[in-house]
C-alpha cells in the first residue's frame, strides 16, 4: 500500500500544526499556511508590516489623517462648488437663450427675466454662505459633507431649465428646496465645528448659527413657498410678478446677514483704543 501524504493526515491541537514528517518543523497555523500556500505568503508578509492594521482612535497617524482632511476641507469643497456653479450659470444663460417668450414684449417676458435674476442671485448667495462658512471654521468633514454640493447643483440645474411660464409655481418649491439645502448643509457644517477647539474663540464672540439663524432660514423657505401657492391658487402673471419681487427682498435680506457675519469674523480689526479730543 502506498503511504499517504503526511500533510493531509496532520492533526491540529492547540491551535498548533502537528507534523509527522522530521522534515517539517512544529509551526504554528500562520507559518504553516505560509509554507503550504505560496499564494498568501506576500499578503502575509503585508499582514506582518502592520498595512492591515486599523490605527485606533487615539492613535497619532489617524490624528494626523484628521488634521490633514481638517486642512484640505476648504479648497476641496470650494473647488466642486465653483464647478457646480460654473455649470449651473452655463445652463442658466443656454435656457435665456431658448425660451423665446423672454425676447417678446409683455408680462410673461418680466416673468421670465424676474427668474433669470433670482436664479443668478441664489447662486452667487450660495456661493457666498459656503465661502464664509469654511473661511471661518474647521471642522473634521464627513462624507455628507462632500454629497450636499451635488444636491444643491441639482436644484440649481432644475432652477435652470425651468424658466417657464406655465411653471412657476413649481419653480419656487424648487426654489425653497435649494434653499432649505444650503440651510441644512451649513447647519450640519457648524454644528460639526462646535466640537473642535480650534473654533472656540469664534463661537465665544458670537454664536455663527444661532437661534435667530435657523429662523432667518426657515423664513426663507416659507418666503419661497407661499407665491407657489398663491400662484397656484390663484394664477397670472400678476401674482408671480409679485412673488418674485418678494423673492428679490428676501435674497437681499439673506445677503445683509451673510455680509454682516463675514465683516464680524473677516473684517478688519478695530482698534481698541479710542482717538482723544485733540486727535478729532
Amino acid at each position: 500500500m502506498a503511504r499517504r501524504d503526511p500533510v493531509r493526515r496532520l492533526p491540529i491541537a492547540g491551535g498548533r500544526a502537528e507534523s509527522v514528517d522530521p522534515i517539517i518543523p512544529r509551526q504554528s497555523p500562520v507559518e504553516w499556511l505560509e509554507w503550504g500556500c505560496p499564494v498568501c505568503q506576500e499578503y502575509i508578509g503585508w499582514w506582518r508590516e502592520g498595512l492591515f492594521q486599523v490605527p485606533l482612535p487615539g492613535d497619532p497617524s489617524l490624528q494626523t489623517i484628521r488634521e490633514r482632511a481638517k486642512n484640505q476641507l476648504p479648497s476641496v469643497l470650494l473647488t466642486l462648488l465653483s464647478i457646480i456653479q460654473a455649470v449651473a450659470l452655463e445652463l442658466l444663460w443656454s435656457s435665456v437663450l431658448s425660451h423665446p417668450h423672454l425676447w417678446e414684449p409683455g408680462l410673461a417676458a418680466v416673468v421670465g427675466w424676474l427668474q433669470a435674476l433670482v436664479a443668478m442671485m441664489g447662486f452667487v448667495l450660495i456661493w457666498l454662505v459656503y465661502v464664509s462658512m469654511v473661511l471661518r471654521v474647521i471642522w473634521v468633514p464627513r462624507i455628507l459633507d462632500t454629497v450636499y454640493p451635488f444636491v444643491i447643483g441639482l436644484l440649481e440645474f432644475v432652477l435652470a431649465e425651468m424658466l417657464q411660464p406655465g411653471a412657476v409655481a413649481l419653480w419656487f418649491v424648487v426654489l425653497a428646496a435649494a434653499c432649505a439645502a444650503t440651510s441644512f448643509a451649513t447647519l450640519t457644517g457648524y454644528r460639526s465645528a462646535r466640537q473642535d477647539p480650534a473654533n472656540e474663540e469664534l463661537f465665544a464672540r458670537y454664536s455663527p448659527y444661532s437661534n435667530r439663524d435657523r429662523l432667518a432660514g426657515l423664513g426663507l423657505v416659507g418666503g419661497m413657498l407661499v407665491p407657489s401657492v398663491l400662484i397656484a391658487w390663484v394664477g397670472g402673471e400678476v401674482i408671480s410678478i409679485l412673488g418674485l419681487m418678494v423673492a428679490l427682498a428676501l435674497m437681499v435680506a439673506q445677503y445683509k446677514v451673510v455680509a454682516g457675519y463675514w465683516n464680524r469674523a473677516l473684517g478688519p480689526e478695530e482698534s481698541e483704543e479710542k482717538p482723544s479730543a485733540a486727535d478729532r
